[in-house]
């Protein structure tokens, strides 16, 4: 039994209000049809009980608006009920076969609820035959009436129940939308730039028989858009479902579900457990709704490798209630199909667009906005996809101190500056953040990760006005110890928004950086700090402590773009930099218990 609900529902007050509910002494069901004489269905109480008399019959296919009374020893309660309306509610079960659709409600309570005295039924088709059920009506008290009570919430002050014939009428034209054998579905998928027609069929070669559905596999082409149709048949009676379906197309949609790797375009992965997600349809009803008998799908690029998935194809009957939000869980379902699929790689097809990037390099540098010690912090992985571990050196930056920050993306292996691909394809990149609270005093929080709306200073925008995030600013907080700092890249074609997030698109990078200590100044550290002279250098640079004491840790120098180009252990002087290029270098200390950088230039 398929049950429909009507709500009527009262605000708590008194019951001496409305009567006493205990009295109730009968209960009158008035169903009135557009044409034809009306039925009435009555309980009245008999000893301690309200006892149901005969039965309904109700004619076929026909439409009737059905009015509730409800008594007591003082008569009609109805205005009463009218003035107090949210703490009870009258459902309604019927019998799935009985009705052609679902309960309409006429009348709404003061919260815009369904009420219940007047609702409009509409019986079913008989198909040849009487179709007899239950009518049950049931009076509900509920501590909190909402849109999802049911009949089994609340007290039940009573449940009544008719039996109910909807009668055969020979004269009566033939049912409409009678349900049609379908036993074979054919998806035909036609490449929109030339090539093999893709037709793959299901089929059921004795309908409603025993034997089990037949379903071909789909074997496409990678990166390649493909127009697709979907005909269904009755091939026991030769008939095409398909032009039928057409003809009523403004009760049936098809709806879709795939997995997210298959196809570029729509992305996602289907419209079966959210209506609003992409799916491109050709086709309209009269209404302008889809109706689904003509997608558009472009399949995924491979990256060298096959791509196996499923794709699922539902259509949906739904008669007088497809909308533009209705989805699987309205109306009757006419075929549900799981197709196999696979997106074939081809070897002489163009290197994929946006294909994932090896990234074994990232460079964090920051630039003190007021001058003084860039700090250079790199997360390396020796063999990029390989066993070896990733590499993270800590950052430490001066309390109280204004940088910008830049970011550096790199290809070590080939040889490639990923930022710059970043930088062209900004409109589809942004980097995220996160950090242990107070370790900036701006921005404030901890970031954009865990919510959106985080702050973060970003620099760099894309041409939407988007933020991008090689480039961001950070004023350390004084008295900060130690933390996290964690580095995200997001990649988000096609769904980069101003309300898109850390959830959304694919991971390029997410890193976590140590963040030790922060010191107030350089002089006032307890680690020895350097000084470099000469200072511009030519063929040697002297690296010594502030007090001349010789160091032996081990150094490294950067150049301005954050690249390792001189690494020495133990540290012995002078140290030869005759092979460096004229530029601006950075060198690196390894002090305990704090890495120190002090800025340098080679003439």
């Amino acid at each position: 039994m398929m049950k429909f609900y009507c709500f009527l529902c009262f605000i708590m007050l008194p019951l001496i209000a409305i009567g006493q509910l205990d009295t109730i002494r009968g209960v009158t069901i008035t169903f009135t049809p557009e044409m034809g004489a009306e039925i009435i269905a009555e309980a009245q109480l008999v000893g301690g009980g309200l006892i149901t008399t005969g039965e309904i019959t109700m004619q076929e296919s026909t439409v009737y608006n059905m009015a509730v009374t409800i008594e007591d020893e003082q008569g009609d309660l109805t205005n009463q009920i009218l003035q107090v309306a949210s703490s009870y509610q009258l459902f309604y079960e019927l019998t799935e076969e009985v009705v052609a659709e679902q309960i309409a409600y006429l009348d709404m309570d003061s919260l815009g609820l369904p009420l219940g005295l007047k609702v409009r039924l509409t019986s079913n088709c008989t198909q040849d035959g009487d179709i007899s059920g239950n009518f049950v009506i049931a009076f509900n008290e509920l501590d909190m009436k909402s849109d999802t009570s049911t009949i089994q919430d609340g007290e039940t002050l009573f449940r009544l129940s008719w039996p109910i014939t909807v009668v055969d009428d020979p004269e009566a034209p033939d049912c409409e939308n009678e349900e049609e054998v379908i036993d074979r579905v054919t998806l035909t998928f036609a490449p929109t730039e030339g090539g093999d027609t893709v037709v793959a069929v299901a089929s059921d070669p004795d309908g409603p028989g025993p034997q089990d559905l037949v379903v071909e596999d789909i074997e496409l082409n990678e990166s390649a858009a493909y127009q697709l149709s979907i005909q269904l048949e009755n091939t026991l009676e030769g008939e095409d479902i398909t032009e039928v379906i057409m003809e009523e197309d403004e009760d049936h949609l098809f709806l879709f579900s795939f997995d997210e790797d298959l196809f570029d375009d729509p992305d996602g992965d289907g419209n079966l457990d959210n209506r609003s997600d992409p799916v491109n349809y050709l086709d309209q009803d009269e209404n302008s709704l889809p109706v689904g008998f003509s997608t558009m799908w472009t399949t995924a690029c491979t990256m060298d490798n096959n791509i196996t998935g499923t794709f699922r194809t539902v259509l949906k009957h739904q008669p007088d209630i497809k909308t533009n939000i209705s989805g699987l869980n309205d109306g009757g379902t006419d075929l549900d199909i799981m197709w196999s699929v696979v997106v074939v790689d081809d070897p002489e097809a163009p290197e994929c667009e946006n294909e994932e990037e090896v990234i074994d390099r990232v460079t964090l540098t920051f630039a003190p906005a007021e001058g003084g010690d860039t700090v250079v912090a790199v997360a390396s992985d020796p063999d990029g996809p390989g066993p070896q571990d990733l590499v993270v050196e800590d950052i430490d930056l001066i309390q109280s101190t204004t940088y910008q920050l830049s970011i550096k993306v790199e290809n070590t292996i080939e040889g490639e500056d990923i930022s710059e691909e970043i930088a062209e394809e900004d409109e589809e990149h942004q980097f995220y953040f996160a950090w242990t609270e107070q370790l900036f005093s701006d921005p404030t929080g901890d970031g954009n990760i865990d919510s959106r709306d985080g702050p973060v200073n970003y620099l760099d925008f894309d041409e939407n006005a988007l933020p991008v995030g090689l480039s961001t600013s950070w004023t350390t907080v004084e008295g900060m110890q130690s933390g996290t700092f964690r580095v995200a890249l997001k990649h988000q074609p096609d769904m980069k928004s101003s309300s898109s997030s850390f959830d959304d698109g694919g991971t390029d990078i997410d890193i976590v950086w140590n963040i030790n200590s922060i010191v107030t100044s350089a002089y006032e550290s307890d680690s020895p700090v350097i000084r470099a002279w000469p200072n511009p250098a030519t063929d040697y640079l002297n690296v010594r402590s502030l007090d001349n004491e010789t160091l032996r840790d081990a150094a490294t120098i950067f150049d301005n773009l954050g690249r390792i180009v001189l690494e020495i252990n133990p540290l012995s002087e002078p140290i030869n930099v005759s092979d460096l290029s004229s530029g601006t270098y950075y060198i690196r200390m390894m002090s305990q218990p704090t890495q120190i950088s002090k800025f340098v230039v080679l003439d």
